[in-house]
């Protein structure tokens, strides 16, 4: 599908991350003549201004005195991207937190009179601080943007955010040799270190090959070390070999989350099986119980679905292409002109 999509109605220029994970999520975008991904503030300096900009903005310094003119530097990270007009600027939560020192969007407004500014919310809303640990204030961001998307459902219907999932860009790269496992997880621990360890112990003594990676685990807190890989350190690259290599995904969601996950996207975009204890997964447009094990303690999840995985069962969602960010992207065209 991605092949007929050369170019959106519009100039998107999205300003993300420089984590491997984000720059792999919007690679489609490379396929589009007029949408840009910048890989975070690093990859618009050169050596020298690198450099400069980390000692102006260096918490040492600044926790004691805010260092003026930081807005010099939008002259240079926005060199080059403000040749069109009227361009969509999509700016993910470390631009935002960065426009409270910068005024990156007022800079952009003059720049580019007719343009538009969205918020893409990866990570929960309460999840958002400033520097100085204080939370966004959300009334007066919005006075500055024309569009707030987030991830999460229950995000979206308590601030009045637009919702859209996470995106995901086709794999077009290589399979390289290692283990299958039955069932693979790689994440934090952050509020849901027992129920990992649960859902862990259920699928195992059910006689399922686990591949668990839980990263930030104190010490005395792992559990079955033997078993599992505590606070791994690979690529998202890495990350994607692994799922390459498994029949199935495992979801567990963050305390009162409710979009759907990295591993969501993950399972769908690469046709993989998922047990999840997303409540409200039932409402995803790509929701297929036949794919899909929803569980709210580790022995519900029924003794059918985990044969199922042994039997290494195929899922197809038919689904792909509307987790691509060029999908995503038009959806924004769409809510901003409609």
């Amino acid at each position: 599908m991605l092949q007929h999509m050369r170019r959106l109605k519009h100039d998107f220029v999205f300003l993300g991350s420089d984590w491997d994970l984000y720059k792999y999520a919007y690679s489609d975008l490379e396929k589009i003549d007029n949408a840009t991904y910048v890989a975070g503030i690093s990859s618009r300096l050169n050596r020298c201004e690198k450099f400069l900009f980390r000692a102006h903005f260096t918490p040492k310094i600044n926790n004691y005195i805010n260092l003026p003119f930081k807005s010099i530097w939008n002259k240079v990270l926005f060199r080059g991207l403000t040749d069109v007009d009227e361009t969509i600027f999509v700016l993910d939560s470390g631009w935002i937190l960065l426009n409270e020192e910068m005024s990156i969007i007022n800079y952009l407004k003059r720049k580019c009179k007719k343009s538009k500014f969205v918020w893409f919310l990866q990570d929960l809303f309460c999840k958002q601080h400033l520097n100085d640990g204080s939370p966004i204030e959300l009334l007066k961001i919005q006075k500055s943007l024309d569009l707030i998307v987030s991830f999460d459902q229950g995000d979206s219907e308590k601030y009045g955010f637009e919702y859209h999932p996470l995106v995901f860009s086709e794999f077009n790269g290589i399979i390289e040799e290692m283990p299958y496992s039955d069932v693979y997880f790689l994440g934090q621990a952050k509020d849901r270190l027992n129920d990992l360890l649960s859902v862990y112990k259920y699928l195992r003594d059910n006689g399922l090959k686990c591949d668990f990676h839980i990263a930030k685990v104190s010490e005395n807190e792992q559990k079955y070390s033997d078993e599992i890989d505590y606070n791994p350190q690979f690529s998202y690259n890495k990350n994607l070999q692994h799922i390459l290599h498994t029949k199935c995904l495992l979801e567990v969601m963050q305390k009162g989350g409710t979009g759907m996950t990295q591993r969501g996207v993950e399972t769908v975009g690469l046709n993989k099986l998922l047990i999840t204890n997303n409540t409200r997964i039932h409402e995803a447009p790509f929701y297929n119980p036949d794919f899909i094990c929803q569980y709210n303690k580790p022995n519900e999840i029924p003794i059918s679905f985990i044969n199922k995985i042994k039997e290494g069962v195929q899922a197809d969602y038919n689904y792909k292409e509307f987790l691509s960010p060029v999908a995503f992207f038009q959806f924004i065209e769409e809510k901003i002109y409609k």
